[in-house]
């Protein structure tokens, strides 16, 4: 082989070698590390919203109170991963340190294909990874509406985009609250006691982290 063509090859290799960890850092997102300063977005549906329980009573706020942290609620009812993405600059607009994301029922409610739900959760993931906040990945049930008195388990699309962007992932909790009937104020939602059952189980998460 000429000197040349040698030449040439090692480039080539360094070349991929490059995109290869630019692709890797833009994956591995930034670590998360709980402190009584750390700011969290909890971003969702009517399940982060709290709908079904009292005011002060959903999700981020008992997690506020268990962590000591800032927990901002951008839980909007109703919400699929398409009006997330809509309103997502406004909701990144709090600077938060960390995001804690939680959709998706909405999207197995109304059978939004599994592939653009998907897209678009990774799109959400992206755009937060460039403002620099962490991402945190919270497990929710598949849900469809003749199905919603059953015993409910987490959607399959969690884990793989857990894996594929090394994110954190809780796994079963929201499942395991929304299978309770004592814990759920109607078909879909938690009730007072569902939802500070899941905020002891993110609080744990969190902390384990």
């Amino acid at each position: 082989m000429s000197l040349s063509r040698s030449l040439s090859r090692r480039s080539f290799l360094l070349f991929a070698a490059a995109l290869s960890l630019s692709a890797c850092s833009r994956e591995s997102g930034k670590p998360f590390k709980l402190t009584k300063n750390t700011k969290i977005l909890a971003l969702g549906d009517s399940l982060t919203m709290g709908q079904g329980a009292p005011k002060g009573q959903d999700y981020p706020s008992v997690l506020a109170e268990l962590t000591g942290c800032t927990v901002i609620n951008s839980g909007i009812g109703g919400n699929q991963t398409s009006d997330v993405l809509l309103r997502l600059p406004e909701a990144l607009a709090h600077k938060p340190d960390a995001v804690l994301l939680c959709l998706g029922v909405n999207n197995f409610l109304h059978q939004v294909p599994e592939e653009q739900t998907v897209a678009q959760m990774g799109e959400i993931i992206g755009r937060i990874r460039e403002s620099g906040a962490a991402v945190l990945l919270l497990a929710a049930p598949y849900m469809q509406f003749d199905r919603l008195d059953e015993p409910m388990s987490d959607a399959p699309i969690y884990r793989p985009l857990a894996e594929r962007f090394g994110l954190p992932l809780l796994e079963h909790a929201l499942s395991e609250v929304l299978s309770d009937k004592k814990l759920k104020a109607d078909g879909i939602h938690a009730n007072a006691a569902g939802y500070r059952r899941f905020a002891e189980k993110v609080a744990a998460f969190l902390q384990a982290l």
